[in-house]
């Protein structure tokens, strides 16, 4: 039992689909107040009837149908929470879309909906929420996926978007205005790198950028790569994070979408890999601040999100675990309790870690049967 869990004010994004709903029921077992928000209404309350199931009141529970890729909805989402607790201790940001595609067949608007959803949506939410945390020494838990360690070509566009989560994930948990942010920039400055820094304090931000330039870092340069914005999470607007993702991510997506065709006709290596973008999902392996492998007992696979019938789903789950060393999938209650323990008084000298729940499933060399890399 996690004692100090009780009366804590848990905000849970996605609590309509499968991980959320049994994140919310474990949370409310150990008397959590629990803040439920995702896009489907009924089934919203069916999570909060499973809560109440296990002690929860109508007042220790509030639903909020939102959608959080809309600022409208996030603004919903903090002000009904905290017109209700006034405070919020957790923020379990498990909201996220799965998405299937290669470079070749993604468009602009599938890369647009697929960091909306896993990433722009979560820094726009966490931002708004950040001040009540840090006010309770509270905690954020991102769930991630393997798919962000482990690329898979036939997933590009979600892995893309976890690997992005992973590392707000960290920069959230460092940030660049303390003292070892700021030795950790300047090292990467020293390399070359292009730098993002972030922190609460502007004048110490500043100050970093200033150690950054002193070691060869300019502006020229940070131009050339990319764009480096000085701000920090509190004042970043989402006009902001899209200019970023835009120079940054999605031109670069997008361009190589277009040179892709071209660069196959002068790389035989890259013929291969086009044809391997044709392979099977990597699975969508929810994690926090880390990432889980497929969860055996919920289903994330539809026939619209990856194209494949249900006897193909059951296969490549019979081979995923045939190379998982602990032999089975990731099941939603080996998820919840990770979720839990980071949350808890035992974890409390624990930040910015990408904690992977996958029976070691991301050390493994993944073949495909050749079905799979041909499923379209």
């Amino acid at each position: 039992m996690f004692s100090e869990l009780k009366e804590k004010v848990v905000v849970i994004t996605g609590a309509s689909g499968y991980l959320g709903k049994a994140t919310a029921v474990e949370f409310a077992r150990h008397g959590s107040y629990l803040v439920l928000t995702g896009r489907d209404e009924e089934k919203l309350r069916q999570t909060a009837l499973l809560c109440k199931d296990v002690g929860l009141t109508d007042n220790e529970l509030l639903i909020i149908a939102a959608d959080i890729t809309d600022e409208n909805g996030i603004e919903r989402v903090v002000h009904k929470t905290i017109d209700r607790f006034h405070r919020v201790h957790v923020l379990v940001n498990n909201a996220g879309v799965f998405l299937m595609g290669s470079s070749l067949s993604l468009t602009a608007a599938d890369i647009d909906r697929v960091f909306s959803a896993n990433c722009k949506s979560v820094f726009m939410l966490t931002q708004k929420l950040i001040m009540y945390l840090i006010e309770t020494h509270g905690c954020i838990v991102n769930v991630s996926s393997t798919a962000s360690l482990r690329a898979n070509a036939g997933a590009i566009g979600y892995c893309m978007s976890k690997a992005c989560l992973d590392q707000m994930t960290k920069a959230l948990a460092l940030g660049a205005s303390g003292y070892i942010g700021k030795a950790v920039a300047v090292g990467f400055a020293g390399q070359g790198s292009c730098l993002v820094l972030t922190g609460r304090n502007d004048e110490k931000l500043q100050q970093t950028a200033s150690l950054c330039k002193d070691v060869g870092l300019n502006d020229d340069k940070v131009n050339s790569a990319g764009v480096m914005m000085l701000a920090n999470s509190a004042v970043l607007k989402a006009a902001d994070v899209d200019r970023i993702f835009n120079i940054n991510c999605r031109s670069v997506f997008i361009l190589t979408k277009k040179l892709v065709p071209y660069l196959i006709e002068n790389k035989e290596s890259w013929s291969y890999w086009v044809h391997d973008d044709k392979g099977m999902p990597r699975p969508d392996d929810k994690g926090s601040c880390f990432g889980p492998s497929t969860v055996e007992d919920g289903t994330f696979y539809s026939k619209s999100s990856t194209g494949l019938s249900k006897d193909q789903i059951q296969e490549y789950s019979s081979f995923l675990r045939s190379i998982i060393p602990l032999g089975r999938l990731c099941k939603a209650d080996d998820v919840v309790k990770s979720v839990l323990f980071l949350t808890s008084n035992r974890a409390a000298f624990i930040t910015g870690v990408l904690l992977p729940v996958d029976g070691g499933f991301r050390n493994q060399k993944l073949f495909l049967p050749k079905q799979f890399k041909d499923a379209k």
